[in-house]
């Protein structure tokens, strides 16, 4: 690490949802990075395109929380990125994997190579011919990004650098994936959608957002069957005993046992939607690799802190599944209840990001 990464504080990390700012700051201590500010901040009105008055009051939010600083890194969302699967020459044929990939990308979206940035990678060795490689590529246009710099900079930001969300997120999950032959899944339950990361012999092999899945169909399903408003949806959900963003489901006793339980039906209605999305995708990549087992699958997202005690995906689709929360990722500086929360873990895999190691 050198230059402007190397100081006693990371950049302050921001994933912003559609329907809530994760916010994350390491802190350089002993000799490794531990989480020393955490936050989750609703946004104004949930999908609505970020613009400076919101990102002002963030920062004020931000700063009366903890946060050092005024440097950001920032996860880029699914709407904001290309992504393509390319046959290339394997990297061993000396092959400029980075070029050819940003001319194919052109190709196919037909873009000028040089109108979006671009990372890719080459996926292990699968069912292919050697005298082909597969390389995933992830590109973010010029004019995505810079309507969300615009916004954050007016506002009071400096933007260091843009991220696909999927390469934070497993970055943040190494701890709990390791190195291993066999595939594994993380799910990342969001307001807009849920994204699936699939992973073998330490690279994500594999992205795809669910259709028709994401928070905001439930939650409105919810506030219409109940007339709750959505602005008062954490609360109510946080009166029925559901874990919400910042609280968990061991506050008081529901006032109204049988709505907690008509709640609760259709979360889980909900999240069994996805049920053989989430087989179809694990079958397709084990036809890519023959003999890897398929290991389990790690749970994240604002979706994870609702999801109830009768796990709707590991047993049903025969997977050991196991929510993923900040303090399993890196050690806890200053003890907060964000530390709980599994929303976190993309901003905390994008506020380990280092520039020189991009």
């Amino acid at each position: 690490m050198k230059g402007a990464w190397f100081k006693r504080h990371s950049p302050i990390a921001l994933d912003i949802g559609a329907s809530r700012i994760k916010a994350v700051q390491l802190g350089w201590r002993g000799g490794q990075w531990c989480l020393e500010a955490a936050s989750c901040v609703p946004r104004i009105e949930p999908g609505a395109p970020l613009e400076a008055e919101e990102v002002s009051r963030l920062v004020e939010v931000l700063a009366r929380q903890g946060f050092q600083g005024r440097q950001a890194v920032v996860a880029a969302g699914d709407g904001m990125l290309l992504r393509e699967v390319l046959d290339l020459p394997p990297a061993s044929s000396g092959a400029p994997l980075s070029e050819l990939a940003r001319v194919e990308m052109a190709r196919i979206n037909n873009r000028s190579p040089q109108s979006f940035e671009i990372v890719c990678w080459e996926q292990p060795p699968s069912t292919r011919t050697r005298e082909q490689s597969c390389v995933l590529a992830t590109a973010c246009p010029h004019e995505q990004a810079e309507t969300v710099l615009d916004a954050l900079e007016a506002g009071g930001l400096r933007v260091l650098a843009i991220e696909a969300a999927a390469l934070s997120l497993f970055r943040a999950c190494q701890p709990l994936l390791g190195r291993t032959e066999s595939i594994q899944g993380m799910l990342d339950l969001g307001w807009s959608g849920f994204r699936l990361v699939a992973v073998t012999q330490g690279v994500v092999c594999y992205e795809r957002t669910l259709p028709e899945t994401g928070l905001a169909g439930l939650m409105q399903t919810i506030s219409q069957k109940f007339n709750v408003p959505l602005a008062e949806m954490d609360v109510f959900l946080s009166a029925l005993g559901v874990t919400v963003a910042g609280q968990n489901r061991n506050g008081a006793l529901p006032p109204d046992p049988a709505t907690a339980e008509q709640v609760r039906s259709l979360i889980q209605t909900h999240f069994h939607t996805c049920r053989d999305d989430i087989r179809a995708t694990f079958e397709y990549v084990a036809s890519m690799y023959p003999g890897a087992a398929v290991q389990g699958l790690l749970l994240m997202g604002g979706g994870a802190s609702l999801l109830p005690p009768q796990d709707p995906f590991g047993k049903e689709l025969d997977l050991e599944t196991h929510v993923v929360r900040p303090c399993e990722l890196v050690p806890v500086a200053n003890w907060t209840p964000w530390a709980e929360l599994p929303s976190l873990a993309t901003a905390i895999g994008l506020a380990q990001f280092r520039e020189d190691a991009a």
